[in-house]
């Protein structure tokens, strides 16, 4: 089995060989340098064989380059580059990512522009962004595509807290047009792409069965935005109503070595939704051993789908009613336990040798479909 390894990351240079069919220089990605928007990259620039050419013709040669420092020497003006992916915050001022979309149309009109959404919520914060790209990819989208229509309040999770404080509710967002959705919107890839996730799978943790602890939940509840706090005390109160001993039930924090030391010797890790429903700590369960119990995931699409009802988790209701019900069956039968755990990471470890390559070749043909209707 290829494991995913690190490689050095490609810097844009004077002259290279990568040149493509069309007499491109390859794609070129402009991206935000923090660790979650970098685990939609690491495929990308940092696994060496896994960004091959969907067509089999040796691969396009992709270069990074972070979007700040972009946007001073504007690099697509040289490299004339064939796809141009780009990635901002969600709160870059918006004349800041037009701008550079239309430097590069006028710089190079042959170019795709792809916008790889990292965000934790759902929703679509930029839908302004989906008329000036070829291709918006989003690393987990709902399975309703209507809702995009519609628009949300700001999220579907403070959508779903505000039945408890209506003042947690914004007004309704601006919806992106189902036609737009229809031809441009692309499922991407989650956290499993992650470098650091993949190197803690890749010390098989996760087949240790000296378990000493029963269930893992460290929550930090009281901080980040009103809604936020008010969903992490209402989880951290169902979760320390539990009776299963011994057990970490604590809104206390440590430090990384420690919560992995924790979660490799525990036999289920309970992962409420965080700013957005998918969480590094439901990779981090899988890698470590400790089975998935989580609240429903069945209204959302990534991928890889981690997320298959007591195949590869345990889901339980969004107001954890069902919670020590579905925690009793969880732990009830090692053998089932160890099933369940070998089955999530048998679909992780899947998706890095063979999944992301197909995910690529798809994204690779909604580019040449875009290209078709110009």
């Amino acid at each position: 089995m290829r494991r995913a390894m690190d490689a050095v990351r490609l810097r844009l240079p004077r002259s290279h060989s990568g040149r493509s069919s069309s007499g491109g220089e390859g794609w070129l990605v402009l991206s935000e340098e923090h660790r979650i928007p970098q685990a939609m990259i690491n495929p990308l620039v940092r696994w060496p064989g896994v960004s091959a050419d969907p067509q089999g013709q040796g691969g396009p040669v992709v270069y990074e380059m972070s979007r700040p420092r972009a946007l001073k020497i504007k690099p697509w003006r040289r490299m004339k580059p064939d796809v141009v992916l780009l990635q901002s915050w969600f709160n870059t001022p918006r004349d800041q990512v037009e701008s550079i979309i239309a430097d590069v149309r006028q710089t190079r009109p042959e170019a795709k522009i792809v916008f790889l959404d990292w965000y934790a919520p759902i929703h679509l914060p930029q839908p302004w962004l989906f008329p000036l790209v070829d291709v918006y990819v989003k690393k987990h989208v709902v399975r309703d595509r209507d809702r995009y229509v519609q628009g949300f309040h700001d999220t579907n999770l403070i959508e779903y807290e505000s039945q408890w404080d209506e003042s947690l509710k914004p007004q309704l967002e601006e919806g992106v047009p189902a036609q737009a959705l229809e031809s441009k919107l692309f499922v991407g890839w989650n956290f499993a792409t992650d470098r650091h996730l993949v190197a803690k799978l890749n010390q098989r943790r996760y087949e240790s069965t000296s378990r000493t602890i029963e269930v893992h939940c460290r929550l930090g509840a009281l901080h980040g935005t009103p809604w936020y706090r008010h969903m992490r005390e209402r989880s951290l109160k169902a979760v320390s109503a539990l009776d299963h001993q011994p057990s970490i039930v604590t809104s206390e924090g440590v430090d990384p070595a420690r919560f992995w030391d924790e979660l490799c010797q525990s036999k289920a890790c309970i992962s409420p939704f965080g700013y957005g429903e998918v969480c590094w700590r439901d990779f981090e369960a899988i890698a470590a051993g400790a089975i998935l119990i989580k609240p429903d995931m069945s209204h959302l699409e990534t991928w890889p789908n981690i997320y298959q009802p007591y195949q590869t988790y345990v889901p339980v209701k969004w107001d954890f009613s069902d919670l020590e019900e579905q925690c009793a069956w969880a732990l009830a039968s090692e053998e089932r336990r160890l099933q369940i755990c070998a089955r999530a990471v048998e679909v992780w470890r899947d998706y890095i040798d063979r999944g992301w390559t197909n995910r690529l070749r798809e994204l690779n043909d909604c580019l040449e479909a875009a290209s078709r209707m110009e």
